[in-house]
């Protein structure tokens, strides 16, 4: 317990390699659920020594002598679906084999030993939960900030061990008998990190619920119907918010499967649709040019984000509340031109970088 607490306090929560090393202590987990591991049993045997001990394979991508590309960081896989993972997330999958290991060779202490091993997978949870929802791996692990890059990994190790989960469970099953309340257990542990993981989701839309409620009272400062020299100029807050989604859904498809991005982005355009569509209808525009100005940031939301699910029906709904507005009668058009002055907004240091999830 105490190797995992001290590795997850280390954890920088960057992707790392799913060496070969790796993926096949993951085969031999799975297909643990449904027979007996060779290697395991043998191992319980001392008389034939232990030749196919894991001790003399490094955990850091090589095996054979073979060294992995530094740029190319290869994901796990369960049922199809791939897992980016980090480094305490790579420790739980060593840790859980010996568990089952351990269970195969003393199978008289199988409810002593799957005790252990559901408070070990309890500890993950809770400890991921501190340092990254909780911001604990600021103070812990040296970290600037927690980005959306951390919650979409943290994300990937939560799914990852839920998917993992129901293997482990079956093994247990079958090593022991009348064990039903452990089978309880095993579910409870795995609502568990569903329950995390929907709660990381959570967290990105609160994110960007918060950076559109900043755009919004930015937008509410502009004076639409104020000459401008060009009137083809996008606002800041809309330019601002544009970069900030883009950087969000970059983030998440790099990290997480796309029904999972769906999840997330759904609830973030629905907050922006409730927040930019009362914003464009209490801004004021007296005129068409001001009118047009607002027409022109929304068509740059559309073009922009066009490739992002779910962003046309947003564009259509702010481009419907702005078309209703009612314009009054045309200024003196003798009015001197001023220049477009940029609005403040929540900005993002650098937009091809993660965003931070501190409030603005």
């Amino acid at each position: 317990m105490q190797e995992l607490v001290q590795s997850m306090d280390k954890d920088r929560w960057e992707a790392k390699d799913c060496g070969e090393h790796d993926s096949q202590i993951l085969d031999r987990i799975l297909e643990a659920s449904t027979k007996d591991i060779d290697s395991w049993t043998k191992a319980c045997l001392v008389w034939e020594g232990d030749e196919g001990s894991d001790q003399d394979v490094r955990l850091n991508g090589e095996t054979n002598g073979t060294a992995v590309p530094k740029d190319k960081t290869r994901s796990a896989t369960i049922d199809e679906q791939r897992y980016i993972l980090t480094d305490s997330t790579l420790l739980v999958l060593h840790s859980i084999e010996q568990f089952e290991r351990l269970i195969t060779g003393i199978p008289n202490m199988t409810q002593e030993i799957t005790s252990l091993l559901l408070e070990y997978l309890k500890l993950f949870n809770s400890r991921c939960q501190q340092l990254v929802l909780g911001a604990g791996a600021t103070k812990i692990a040296g970290l600037k900030n927690i980005t959306t890059k951390h919650l979409a990994l943290s994300s990937q190790a939560l799914s990852f061990i839920t998917a993992l989960t129901p293997h482990i469970r079956e093994f247990v099953r079958r090593h022991t008998t009348g064990a039903a309340q452990l089978m309880v257990e095993f579910d409870k542990v795995r609502r568990l990190y569903q329950e995390h993981q929907y709660g990381v989701h959570d967290k990105f839309v609160e994110i960007m619920s918060g950076r559109a409620s900043a755009h919004v009272s930015a937008m509410k400062k502009i004076n639409w119907d104020a000459p401008v020299k060009d009137s083809q100029a996008v606002n800041t807050y809309m330019e601002t918010l544009v970069k900030e989604t883009l950087t969000l859904h970059k983030v998440l498809s790099k990290f997480l499967p796309e029904m999972t991005i769906s999840m997330i982005m759904d609830p973030v355009f629905d907050s922006y649709r409730e927040q930019l569509g009362k914003g464009f209808q209490d801004a004021e525009a007296k005129t068409s040019a001001g009118k047009s100005r607002m027409i022109h940031d929304i068509e740059f939301l559309q073009s922009r984000m066009s490739k992002l699910e779910g962003s046309a029906a947003l564009s259509q709904h702010l481009l419907s509340v702005v078309q209703n507005k009612l314009v009054a009668q045309e200024p003196d058009k003798s009015a001197s031109f001023v220049e477009a002055k940029p609005t403040p907004a929540a900005q993002v240091e650098n937009p091809a970088e993660e965003i931070s999830t501190e409030k603005p």
